[in-house]
């Protein structure tokens, strides 16, 4: 079906998911964060649009991998980091993260949802997480290590 009525960010007949599968064994990239595939496989599209909401205090993984993300922000207030750049955000801004760039989501709220969509090819690499030294190297900037996540699971 074409057609989704959205309620509240949920659309009817779209599962809102865990962002990625986390395992309590393995390695924990993310924290209090959901994903909906809005158009996804089986939608005969080159692309995919994902809307992903962090809850208060929540983000997404820092990773880096090969294709482009398009992001929107719809709802609350966050932060982008890109690489050694840090971005504050609200609804419509937009942002093109390139490939290889090392980028992160992050809820610059404790108590407000922070959503935003996500456009990507549909035939795209799988994330890598950062190793040790790259998040280091991050880190020396004072603006990005302010902003920057790392669940203590990140490692595995």
């Amino acid at each position: 079906m074409g057609f989704h009525k959205e309620n509240d960010f949920n659309w009817e007949g779209i599962e809102k998911v865990d962002y990625k599968t986390a395992s309590t064994d393995g390695p924990i990239s993310f924290n209090k964060t959901d994903r909906h595939t809005l158009v996804g496989d089986g939608q005969n599209t080159s692309f995919h649009t994902r809307y992903f909401e962090c809850d208060g205090g929540g983000y997404s993984s820092l990773e880096k991998h090969a294709h482009v993300h398009v992001v929107i922000a719809a709802r609350g207030k966050g932060v982008v980091i890109v690489d050694d750049e840090v971005y504050e955000v609200k609804p419509h801004d937009l942002i093109v993260i390139p490939p290889w760039a090392k980028h992160q989501l992050v809820n610059a709220s404790e108590t407000e949802p922070f959503g935003f969509f996500c456009i990507v090819d549909a035939d795209r690499d799988r994330f890598q997480t950062l190793t040790r030294e790259e998040v280091a190297e991050m880190q020396k900037n004072e603006k990005v290590a302010k902003a920057i996540r790392v669940h203590e699971k990140y490692w595995g």
